[in-house]
């Protein structure tokens, strides 16, 4: 009868496969690097969590653009609720109430871009090229630096909002 492996035998047999993957992955990403204007796998990594991702080994700008993606479509769907929250929830609805002018426009900027990176990856959804996924990657990366300065400008003004009303709740608490 074959014995049974424990748990943290398993974990520990996928831990190091995983890490060995991963190094396979950082050295081909390397490879494409040298061919291509890429920005670095750390620094993709620590904007969109790519090590995560699930690779294929023949197409991994491709999966990077895709892991990429994944962040920029939700900051567009939290963009698209904060612009339009009718269709969202009651939070929602809460931190757009002091929303001013300057930070609505900076929403429809970061909407727009964001829907141009959309409407981009769709593209290349569609017609697989190991250049156009790197030149994607590399732009939007870009891209990215841009986005965020701007978002962390409109996330200040939410966390004032909401802020302000956890404390106008404590004031007119009558219980």
């Amino acid at each position: 009868m074959p014995k049974l492996k424990k748990q943290a035998d398993i974990e520990e047999d996928c831990g190091e496969c995983c890490v060995n993957e991963l190094d396979e992955i950082k050295t081909k990403y390397l490879e494409l690097q040298k061919k291509y204007p890429l920005p670095g796998f750390e620094q993709l990594n620590e904007e969109f969590d790519i090590g995560k991702f699930d690779f294929n080994q023949d197409t991994i700008l491709r999966d990077v653009r895709k892991s990429m993606v994944n962040k920029f479509f939700a900051i567009l769907s939290f963009t698209e609720l904060l612009l339009n929250p009718s269709t969202g929830s009651m939070f929602y609805m809460f931190l757009v109430k002091g929303v001013n002018s300057k930070e609505k426009e900076i929403l429809d900027r970061l909407f727009d871009k964001l829907g141009d990176i959309e409407i981009d990856s769709f593209e290349l959804d569609i017609n697989y090229s190991e250049k156009a996924e790197a030149k994607f990657i590399s732009e939007k990366y870009k891209v990215w630096q841009e986005i965020k300065k701007e978002l962390v400008q409109v996330l200040d003004s939410l966390k004032k909002n909401w802020g302000s009303r956890a404390t106008k709740k404590e004031k007119t608490y009558l219980g």
